[in-house]
């Protein structure tokens, strides 16, 4: 190992330091020539460019001699040297003008990707990268000319991708990647909502020409599972996406940056089933690719909605997600739609009703009165109980979702819905009775919170499931307090009378229950689905007299 080393020190770093170190004695060598007049400008580039040349000269005889590592260095340097030698000729003599100088500089990139091709050296073509992308800036082009740069930037990145795909030499990716988002945020400081179309086609061009290359190698390459250049794909998305954000809203409003939200997540779900239907959904391409698509497809209502409009489109987007890992056995996408739907509750109960509603949580009373945004509340409200619900159903009847996370099953889905369904009833009753029957109010909620019991208590006998009896009972409990104390001094006496023989009869329907099914309360209660892996345990408990 020690003499490998020394060797790859010996034939490789010590010829590049010995190109650049003779490199420099040649400009040291012209420049002290020309100080003492002994050349003329004209007659140094020219030395320049001999110099050049004759590295390359050298570098090809070595290499045909069978130094191939020897003469492709030499071969880089002259590269490098023809660089330097016309940038001299325009920057330090004024030799060549502006245009002349980029089209030489052009053409030497153009060379220097070639040779790469011929030789099959990577450093050549990162010479040749690195070479193209500095010549606007050697030659100090104005980037009011963003047409002619962005123009520049696309061929020469068409370039660089074919042969970054030709040869899947991925260093070349990351560069391409760097300078042209460098150069595109250079010309972003002239920009105007005049050059708006030029700069989001050229932007989206970008955008896609490093999104698409990554997933070319996955696509041409079958038994590779890790697509490389995926890391790249992050920033680059981010990027573009975030110079679309800033000029469309500039432009038209934050409200159609949702159309650029919608055409990122349809490209990106595009990408995932094209990947999907290649028997790639193990791959990291379609991992990112489908996270991506969801992340934008989230994004894209509070971009373009607000408010209770928000909880309305996130309740059906988690639950399409839940769908969506059913179709594809993903894991992590169920709990994005899983953690989506919590999410979308908490902003329902603690955001919606009290802000947007203006629902006061202490009377159950709105503000604006019952009929203010009914139809918006009662929207709201059953969407996301909706999708609650059939999102619990859908684990439940599902072998195939992948397991939720630890101390999850499918039970406290239907413990969400049910808590989110008592708020719901609590809170239109409420507001109903305190707009039209204001005395009857308190009377009111507690005949619901009876009914909402009664309503447990015949789905624990049905489906033989314990904790909805003994919830059942509690709430009755509660409701019995409530009328002693709190309905008997607020309520009238009419309907303090209804109150008492309201919850008087349901509590005699629930005996009556007690004694009807008594024979069910000796049998086990069934698992929700058996083997199902979101329902760890399944089996149930036993439910004991």
């Amino acid at each position: 190992m020690k003499q490998e080393t020394e060797i790859q020190v010996g034939q490789k770093w010590v010829l590049i330091a010995g190109v650049v170190f003779v490199l420099l004695g040649i400009g040291f060598f012209l420049k002290y020539a020309f100080d003492r007049n002994w050349i003329t400008p004209l007659l140094r580039v020219l030395l320049a460019y001999a110099a050049a040349g004759s590295f390359f000269v050298a570098g090809e005889f070595t290499r045909r001699r069978g130094y191939r590592t020897f003469g492709l260095n030499l071969i880089g340097g002259s590269v490098a040297a023809f660089y330097l030698s016309t940038y001299a000729a325009f920057q330090i003599y004024h030799l060549l003008n502006p245009a002349v100088s980029f089209v030489v500089m052009i053409l030497i990139t153009a060379a220097a990707c070639l040779l790469s091709l011929v030789y099959d050296q990577l450093g050549l073509a990162v010479l040749g990268t690195l070479g193209g992308f500095l010549t606007p800036f050697l030659v100090d082009y104005d980037v009011e000319h963003y047409l002619m740069l962005f123009t520049y930037a696309s061929i020469l990145n068409a370039g660089i991708l074919s042969l970054s795909l030709f040869k899947q030499w991925n260093p070349l990716n990351f560069m391409g990647f760097f300078f042209t988002w460098l150069l595109f945020t250079g010309c972003y400081d002239s920009y105007t909502t005049n050059a708006f179309w030029p700069f989001v086609l050229f932007a989206s061009l970008f955008f896609l020409s490093y999104e698409c290359v990554p997933l070319a190698y996955g696509f041409l390459d079958k038994s590779n599972q890790k697509m490389r250049g995926m890391l790249l794909t992050i920033p680059n998305t981010f990027i573009s996406f975030g110079f679309l954000y800033t000029m469309i809203e500039g432009r038209f409003g934050q409200g159609r940056v949702a159309v650029a939200t919608l055409v990122y997540a349809l490209f990106f779900f595009t990408l995932a089933w094209s990947l999907y239907r290649l028997n790639r959904k193990e791959s990291e391409a379609f991992t990112v690719s489908l996270a991506k698509g969801i992340f934008f497809f989230v994004l894209t209502v509070p971009i373009y909605y607000s408010g209770h409009w928000i909880t309305l489109f996130w309740a059906f987007q988690a639950l399409l997600l839940v769908f969506i890992a059913h179709c594809l056995k993903n894991n992590w996408t169920f709990y994005v739609g899983l953690y989506l739907l919590i999410l979308t509750s908490m902003k329902w109960m603690w955001n919606d009703y009290p802000v947007h509603f203006s629902l006061d949580y202490y009377s159950l009373a709105f503000a604006g009165g019952f009929k203010n945004l009914l139809a918006e509340r009662w929207a709201t409200g059953i969407s996301l109980l909706l999708s609650v619900y059939f999102t619990a159903f859908s684990i439940q009847r599902s072998a195939q979702l992948p397991k939720g996370p630890d101390g999850f099953n499918v039970r406290s889905l239907y413990g969400l819905f049910l808590g989110l369904l008592f708020l719901f009833l609590n809170a239109e009753t409420g507001g109903f009775f305190d707009t039209f029957l204001p005395n009857a109010h308190f009377a009111a909620i507690s005949v619901l919170w009876a009914l909402f019991a009664i309503g447990l208590m015949g789905a624990g006998f049905v489906k033989k499931i314990p904790v909805l009896r003994t919830l059942s009972l509690s709430l009755f409990g509660v409701t019995l307090l409530k009328v002693f104390f709190f309905d008997m001094a607020n309520a009238g006496t009419p309907f303090r009378i209804i109150s008492f023989i309201g919850l008087g009869l349901l509590l005699i329907l629930s005996s009556y229950l007690y004694y009807k099914y008594k024979d069910r309360l000796a049998e086990p209660v069934p698992p929700l689905e058996k083997g199902s892996p979101v329902n760890p345990g399944a089996g149930g408990d036993d439910v004991r007299r």
